[in-house]
């Protein structure tokens, strides 16, 4: 079976998000291959980050925490760094 993979940026991990740099270029790999990457809305307003600044393939859907709590239950586990 094929793992599914969903990443989730909060808080000030969303500055990593912006431009091309060697996270974004690993992330775009990821996305390639079929990894969701997400973006909470209310961390780039707090961090003053503009979506336009994030690459087409970083999704903005709802807040981080609502967002974990929801991957949950799809089936998702949450790991931390």
């Amino acid at each position: 079976p094929r793992a599914r993979i969903r990443v989730v940026a909060d808080g000030t991990a969303v500055f990593n998000l912006q431009g091309t740099n060697r996270i974004t270029d690993a992330l775009a790999e990821a996305s390639a291959k079929g990894v969701q990457i997400q973006a909470c809305p209310n961390a780039l307003t707090d961090q003053g980050i503009d979506r336009a600044a994030l690459p087409s393939f970083v999704a903005v859907t709802v807040g981080g925490v609502v967002a974990l709590v929801g991957s949950q239950r799809e089936g998702f586990a949450y790991v931390k760094p």
